[in-house]
């Protein structure tokens, strides 16, 4: 929650047209085919599985609580990442590598789905 309140405070000091150009869905330098979306869906579903049998191994609790806190992290980490680089100016905030990023940890629980019932 502490963590949601600063990302909060610290979007709204950027000014509005700054933070609308960054923000903005239309981003026409952020290409659909780049390698930096082939790392964010690879990172993401390796994650998810990684993150998955390391609380399987180590943990106590249910396959449907490991899935679901595999997933929180790593769709956590792909958010994190879009926002430091939002913050640091070196980047814009991408939905498009976000869009990624879910779909590597969508790929990660099909995967593990498929690995658990063998």
């Amino acid at each position: 929650m502490k963590l949601f309140i600063i990302l909060l405070l610290t979007a709204g000091s950027l000014s509005a047209s700054d933070a609308w150009q960054r923000f903005s869905p239309i981003q026409a330098e952020d290409s659909w085919t780049s390698i930096d979306k082939w790392s964010h869906f690879s990172f993401s579903a390796i994650l998810t599985v990684h993150n998955y049998y390391y609380f399987k191994e180590y943990t106590r609790f249910s396959p449907n609580k490991n899935r679901n806190l595999s997933v929180g992290i790593s769709l956590s980490m792909g958010l994190s990442k879009e926002v430091l680089d939002f913050q640091a100016r070196k980047s814009i905030f991408s939905w498009k590598d976000l869009s990624f990023d879910l779909a590597g940890t969508v790929a990660g629980i099909i995967l593990l789905e498929y690995m658990e019932k063998k």
